[in-house]
């Protein structure tokens, strides 16, 4: 898991999407990638933001779940 979480800093937007899928398969147990993840809400690819919030929310702790209630706020026209 470390190196996904790695993976999620890479230059390559096709590569911090992968890796963030990745994560997400790994449900709870990626707890730990939990920051890197709620930072890439925040990225500049639409593809990548969107697998994040995929990954947050089958990791699922309070922390992910307060991260996306203000994705989603966020995104509200």
């Amino acid at each position: 898991m470390p190196k996904l979480i790695k993976q999620l800093s890479a230059k390559d937007s096709s590569t911090r999407n992968k890796a963030a899928y990745a994560l997400a398969g790994y449900g709870a147990d990626a707890k730990p990638a939990t920051r890197a993840l709620i930072a890439r809400l925040k990225d500049p690819n639409m593809g990548v933001r969107s697998t994040a919030a995929y990954a947050l929310r089958s990791i699922g702790t309070p922390e992910a779940t307060k991260a996306l209630d203000a994705y989603e706020k966020d995104r509200a026209p």
